[in-house]
């Protein structure tokens, strides 16, 4: 199942990516020269940030690159880390990895969203003893963006895990919400 979407999510980007850009709404293009926008101008950035302390404490960062391939589709990455604590057992790990995605603006402000993310983060066996594990996740789904001005906005999303297995997840539910910044639409 996980090798039957990588091959058709790249597939679908492949097929995408052939539509002729055409010219950007954004001033700073080269708009009315006929020209296409160049690389630095169809990059975007963003992000989110996990701030969360009590029982359980997590810190985490994932910076999100995106590059728009057309005015409605781009792709991407997002490196990922969060450390989690356990205040009351003292126990402390880190997870990292990423995802790639793409997205598609169905119209100005709503998309469609396709992500294979990889976290690997530490295991316990035995007697306390750990080990490097990963979990995979398959998500698609949609979100919105809130513009603050022409250039920038904060987007949420909600997601579903096509890999999701009840008995075998690290994740608790199949379902994923996630709301963070974009600068450079």
């Amino acid at each position: 199942m996980k090798t039957l979407f990588i091959i058709l999510f790249t597939l679908c980007v492949g097929l995408m990516s052939a539509q002729d850009y055409g010219p950007s709404p954004n001033p700073t293009s080269n708009k009315g020269r006929g020209e296409k926008p160049s690389f630095a101008d169809r990059l975007y950035y963003g992000g989110n940030v996990q701030l969360q302390f009590g029982t359980y404490t997590v810190v985490g960062i994932s910076p999100l690159v995106g590059y728009k391939i057309t005015e409605q589709l781009s792709v991407g990455v997002t490196p990922s880390y969060t450390y989690f604590r356990d205040n009351y057992y003292k126990i402390g790990y880190s997870v990292y990895g990423g995802s790639v995605f793409s997205r598609f603006f169905v119209i100005e402000d709503l998309f469609l969203h396709a992500e294979y993310e990889r976290l690997y983060y530490p295991l316990i066996v035995g007697s306390g003893n750990t080990t490097k594990f990963y979990a995979d996740r398959a998500l698609v789904g949609g979100g919105y963006v809130l513009r603050f001005s022409d250039n920038a906005g904060f987007y949420l999303m909600g997601m579903y895990d096509l890999l999701w297995k009840q008995q075998s997840s690290f994740y608790v539910s199949p379902f994923v919400f996630r709301g963070g910044f974009i600068i450079g639409l």
